[in-house]
């Protein structure tokens, strides 16, 4: 289930559309889209990883993994990162 933010179509599609995603959750996207980019740390996603990691759909995915709690699909996406590195 994913709480209303998508609507079942076929075709391509723009995740960013209000059609498919509520203002909340393209909100919190957004949030977790600027805390991997400005980490005190470096960016979270670089080269590879942002390719992979990056887009909108994948990081919806993570957020809708931690009921859109963005310090969680934060901490997740980064513990993913790291590992996916460390192979």
């Amino acid at each position: 289930f994913d709480g209303g933010a998508y609507k079942a179509t076929a075709g391509e599609f723009d995740p960013e559309d209000p059609e498919y995603i509520a203002e909340k959750h393209r909100g919190l996207r957004a949030e977790l889209a600027r805390r991997l980019a400005d980490r005190p740390e470096g960016a979270v996603l670089v080269g590879e990883e942002l390719e992979r990691w990056g887009d909108v759909m994948c990081q919806l995915r993570y957020l809708r993994a931690r009921s859109w709690d963005v310090d969680k699909a934060f901490a997740l996406l980064v513990g993913t990162v790291e590992w996916r590195q460390s192979y």
